[in-house]
């Protein structure tokens, strides 16, 4: 637009409620990616990040949109995400983007 030619790189996102819970996609999931759980799926409130290279490529979230907020980010920075912080519900999942830097090739 405007002459510019900078490609459009938006992160795909979709989201839905179903009843009490809200529902939501960042990235493409890819099931063959190591899968992180932070939360508890007995009770319909957790997470999944898809990885690869130890990066967020993907996130689904069951009623933890704060979570699919910072995954966003992650995935659009390519940000480096230890597991063990992202399966710590206690941890501060906004820190890890505070602390990395760019990573070459993210969306």
């Amino acid at each position: 637009m405007l002459g510019r030619h900078k490609p459009f790189r938006e992160v795909p996102w979709v989201w839905s409620d179903q009843y009490e819970h809200n529902l939501q996609v960042v990235g493409l999931p890819d099931p063959a990616q190591r899968m992180v759980v932070r939360g508890d799926t007995a009770t319909r409130n957790f997470s999944a990040f898809f990885m690869h290279d130890g990066r967020v490529t993907a996130a689904l979230a069951v009623n933890r949109p704060g979570d699919i907020r910072v995954a966003r980010l992650m995935i659009q920075h390519g940000t480096e995400a230890p597991v063990a912080h992202l399966a710590d519900v206690d941890a501060d999942l906004g820190q890890l983007i505070m602390t990395s830097r760019p990573y070459p090739g993210s969306w």
